[in-house]
């Protein structure tokens, strides 16, 4: 089987002034000279790619509940290093996301807002409610849950998304 792979993009923001014009690409400085708002830069969650592909595209038709992958897995032994694609606050339990994904992490993303979820993970290396960087270790790889294999699924959702509220985690460079 041949998997389609998504185009690596990177999240645009637009600035919107008075009266419904708006300016895309600027950093804002806030109000009595805060610092600049940062534009978000996001890293794999598995490094070397070459030894980890992604063996499952966001997006491909299958014959999951929501009739897409709602994720992107990462084929990689049990015991990899997992880390944060993006900084944000940790929430360890799985809400409503179901027993499917077995051990996880998700993170609210200080950026957007979206949720994060680190899923099939053999051990957890942050706590609920602490605040994780970019690229920070989050996690092992495993293969809990409803799996055919170790790797690591991550999904992408608005915040408190339901299945099949999904977008596109491919984000990295």
């Amino acid at each position: 089987m041949t998997y389609h792979q998504e185009p690596t993009r990177t999240p645009s923001r637009r600035l919107v002034l008075g009266g419904g014009a708006s300016v895309a690409g600027l950093a804002v400085i806030g109000i009595a000279g805060a610092p600049a708002a940062e534009a978000a830069s996001y890293v794999r969650p598995i490094k070397n790619p070459s030894a980890h592909p992604i063996t499952a595209a966001y997006g491909i038709p299958g014959d999951w509940q929501a009739g897409h992958h709602t994720g992107v897995d990462i084929g990689c032994p049990v015991g990899t290093p997992v880390y944060a694609t993006i900084g944000g606050d940790v929430r360890t339990g799985r809400a409503d996301w179901g027993p499917a994904y077995g051990t996880m992490i998700l993170i609210n993303d200080n950026v957007d807002g979206s949720d994060w979820g680190y899923c099939h993970l053999s051990k957890r290396s942050v706590s609920d409610g602490q605040r994780v960087k970019t690229g920070q270790l989050i996690g092992y790889s495993g293969k809990t849950g409803r799996v055919t294999g170790p790797h690591l699924h991550l999904e992408r959702r608005p915040r408190y998304g339901k299945y099949g509220s999904d977008k596109n985690p491919n984000l990295w460079p």
